[in-house]
């Protein structure tokens, strides 16, 4: 059965929510690359369904391929640096979260990917780095009048001085489970 660009992009999405991973989920990503070949997004969509399967070199390809189309598509840029994080490759995922923000179009999505970038330091126990990293994130937001961003930034500063355990490590990531804040990876 054929279906329609967004509609085959919902129903894929719905087919990996975690748990869920489908049968057909490869041959419904498929179709939907098919259906739009000259543009990114299906192949970004078919990178992210990869990701949650855990097909992580799959991904990193499909992210690639999106950003051959539209080298500017800066989604797939984020999920090549978030790739690695979860691939446990935090020095590469900084490099990839670099490349994303020269890609953003605004501040806001510069400075969360920023904070992305922060957020590898803590993965690799880097506490200094990250410290430094979430200082950076606090005053730049500072300097671009974007207070709930600088707070951010400095809240995560501080909560830095209190982890003791492995355990704060996770109560940290779960405390940021959006987008630009995902799970702390676990060695």
């Amino acid at each position: 059965m054929l279906i329609s660009p967004p509609r085959c992009e919902r129903s894929g999405l719905h087919l990996c929510l975690p748990g869920r991973l489908q049968p057909g989920l490869d041959r419904h990503a498929a179709h939907y690359v098919e259906l739009l070949p000259n543009e990114p997004n299906p192949q970004d969509s078919y990178a992210e369904i990869l990701r949650m399967a855990g097909r992580y070199d799959d991904a990193l390809e499909h992210y690639r391929l999106a950003l051959h189309i539209d080298p500017n598509f800066h989604s797939s840029q984020i999920g090549i640096a978030d790739t690695y994080t979860l691939m446990g490759q935090q020095k590469r995922a900084r490099k990839e979260y670099f490349s994303a923000r020269v890609l953003a179009t605004d501040k806001v999505t510069e400075l969360q990917d920023s904070a992305q970038s922060a957020f590898t330091y803590v993965r690799d126990r880097d506490f200094l780095g990250a410290d430094q990293a979430f200082e950076g994130v606090a005053q730049q937001a500072r300097r671009a009048t974007l207070s709930i961003i600088e707070a951010e930034g400095w809240r995560m500063r501080a909560r830095l001085q209190f982890i003791t355990t492995s355990a704060d490590l996770v109560e940290i990531g779960i405390s940021h489970t959006g987008k630009h804040f995902p799970f702390i990876y676990k060695k």
